[in-house]
């Protein structure tokens, strides 16, 4: 399989002690012939998150994630889409 995927990170805000970050991820199946069910298959993702410094080694990150996988081809049922909510608090010395 073939992946793209873009990144963008540490995204200034109005509010100063946070930062943003997201990426987008593309992932295209090159397998070919014989029926193979993952001839056509295709994936995405994206994920978007943030960190607040409340003190300099004391950050609250949270982040929120999709993914989706499609075999686009008839007769198979593709899976579940996948969702991730996370959020936590990050002591670093």
């Amino acid at each position: 399989m073939t992946m793209i995927k873009l990144y963008v990170s540490d995204i200034k805000t109005p509010v100063d002690k946070l930062t943003l970050k997201g990426s987008f991820g593309y992932v295209m199946s090159n397998q070919e012939g014989l029926g193979n069910i993952y001839e056509d298959a295709t994936a995405w993702d994206i994920d978007l998150g943030g960190t607040y410094a409340i003190t300099d080694n004391l950050a609250y990150r949270f982040q929120a994630g999709y993914a989706d996988f499609s075999y686009d081809i008839a007769g198979y049922t593709d899976p579940d889409p996948v969702m991730l909510l996370e959020h936590r608090i990050a002591l670093s010395f």
